[in-house]
């Protein structure tokens, strides 16, 4: 008698934590989805107050025909070369504005030229005051925002 006594506890726990993991299974599920949707929403924003990696930013060609970023309070940041090519072919044409995601930030500070013309890209590319810091920006493209010139 005892044994089944034991027995049957024994199965009623068992059906209890059964029920009990299921729960709790769904609800880690439901907090892994959550959490995913939540990198999905922020990996979505475009950032305007500060650039760092994996951030998206948007840049748009000034006077001087650079693509810096739009942007509040971080001055001086700028497309890198390599981005704006990779870029070319797959703007549309009169589109004046690129959005990607921030692969790289190369912090530089522009410096007195050599007499080459040559080598200004290299020390001064956008024209700055001697002693300016500013930040060369790679990006990758993010394929919502690309839009075939073909389209």
């Amino acid at each position: 008698m005892e044994l089944l006594e034991r027995c049957t506890r024994s199965e009623a726990a068992q059906g209890h934590l059964s029920k009990e993991l299921e729960s709790k299974t769904e609800l880690i599920k439901n907090l892994y989805a959550k959490h995913k949707m939540e990198r999905l929403v922020n990996k979505e924003k475009i950032s305007f107050t500060r650039f760092e990696v994996h951030e998206l930013a948007a840049f748009v060609r000034n006077s001087a025909g650079h693509y810096e970023a739009i942007n509040r309070n971080c001055r001086n940041y700028y497309l890198s070369e390599e981005s704006i090519a990779l870029f070319v072919d797959n703007l549309p044409n009169g589109r004046q504005y690129i959005i990607g995601q921030i692969v790289h930030i190369e912090r530089n500070v522009a410096r007195q030229t050599p007499n080459s013309s040559s080598s200004r890209s290299r020390y001064n590319p956008y024209g700055l005051p001697i002693g300016t810091e500013f930040f060369v920006v790679t990006v990758a493209m993010v394929p919502d925002t690309i839009q075939s010139p073909h389209a």
